[in-house]
């Protein structure tokens, strides 16, 4: 019987240890802090250079600023007639992909711009290639 506990306890310690090794790895990942976007121009019509030629086409409103254990980005993302975005990021590796999730609540088709700005916790001060998504 002793052994049985023994093992139980074995393994409820290591599964803690696991947690906070998880724990401690999510708190130096970055993770966002907060968002805001605002209209910027009106889309043309069969104006195909936003994803034919997407990092000439943003470049005038991409930016890129590293402060102590915070980056603050600005881009340039199309949407929809929407009533409601949400500023994500996702990160892979060495990599900080910027994305809007778009709620559509009606059938209206029609495309803009907005200027999105992201700030990001960075508590490591790493540099990290940053991509505009489409």
């Amino acid at each position: 019987m002793k052994f049985i506990y023994s093992i139980i306890l074995f393994v409820l310690g290591c599964s803690s240890a696991a947690g906070d090794v998880h724990i401690k790895n999510e708190k130096e990942a970055p993770s966002l802090i907060s968002w805001s976007h605002k209209f910027e121009m009106v889309a043309e019509e069969e104006d195909w250079s936003y994803y034919d030629d997407h990092e000439n086409f943003i470049q005038e409103y991409f930016s890129v600023n590293y402060l102590d254990k915070r980056i603050d980005v600005t881009t340039l993302i199309e949407v929809n007639c929407i009533d409601s975005i949400i500023g994500k990021i996702d990160v892979s590796n060495d990599t900080i992909f910027l994305i809007s999730d778009i709620f559509m609540t009606d059938d209206r088709l029609c495309s803009e711009y907005h200027k999105f700005n992201f700030s990001i916790r960075n508590p490591e001060n790493k540099r990290y290639a940053i991509i505009s998504t489409k």
